[in-house]
């Protein structure tokens, strides 16, 4: 099979979003067609590059990648950290929160001009290891990991986070003091981001935590949007 430069990234997106079915891919590669969506993960499967699993309690037919479009994937974006095994299932202990950040996606994409959607699994990665060398020289700053990161045409890098349930004040706070430190410089160690978009799943949430964090000052309002989810939509 002669892969095409469309056929990376739609990997890529698999492996990034975790949750995808077939659906997924008509809408975000081939303008909503549904027979040369379907024509094309057909080769992907007879290839050898995916593989479709009907998930328990779930009416949809996921995709996976195999091993061979992981290491496709792995070698074409090589500043992008990425496991070394393929995925074989869903994480049923994140499916809810994966399958609405796939969701959330598809409304930011139609609202921003984005260059680029940074996985959560690079951002763990590499932010991890900004905390563990900051920690081994005495800064115990909190750092919140987001759910992805969002570089725009502009260049504007965006901290994603995503909200479903509600927390106790205490952890709202954290999580909010977390991300204000991704906005800061820390002498050679640098910011990571120029902005955090906070989306919560109902505007019930979205007032809650905007309370908590205009009482708690944690600073870089100006550089916090929030919206519930539905406000995207």
């Amino acid at each position: 099979m002669i892969l095409q430069d469309r056929d990376i990234y739609i990997f890529r997106f698999i492996q990034d979003m975790k949750v995808v079915c077939a659906e997924d891919i008509m809408n975000w590669f081939f303008g909503g067609k549904g027979a040369p969506t379907y024509r094309r993960i057909k080769k992907f499967e007879e290839a050898g590059f995916i593989v479709r699993k009907r998930v328990a309690l779930s009416k949809r037919n996921y995709i996976f990648l195999t091993q061979p479009a992981l290491d496709l994937v792995r070698g074409e974006f090589e500043e992008i950290m990425y496991p070394e095994k393929a995925l074989k299932d869903i994480d049923w202990s994140t499916v809810r929160h994966d399958i609405v950040v796939l969701r959330a996606r598809k409304y930011i994409e139609k609202k921003w001009d984005i260059k680029e959607w940074i996985s959560e699994y690079h951002l763990r990665n590499t932010l991890g290891e900004k905390i563990r060398e900051m920690k081994k020289n005495g800064r115990n700053n909190n750092i919140t990991i987001p759910d992805a990161g969002i570089i725009l045409k502009d260049g504007t890098y965006i901290a994603f986070e995503l909200e479903l349930t509600e927390k106790s004040i205490h952890r709202t706070k954290e999580k909010l003091d977390g991300l204000c430190h991704l906005l800061v410089s820390w002498d050679k160690y640098k910011k990571s981001f120029d902005r955090v978009l906070f989306i919560t799943g109902t505007r019930k949430l979205l007032l809650r935590t905007k309370r908590i964090y205009e009482k708690y000052d944690t600073g870089g309002k100006e550089k916090f949007d929030f919206a519930a989810l539905e406000e995207l939509e």
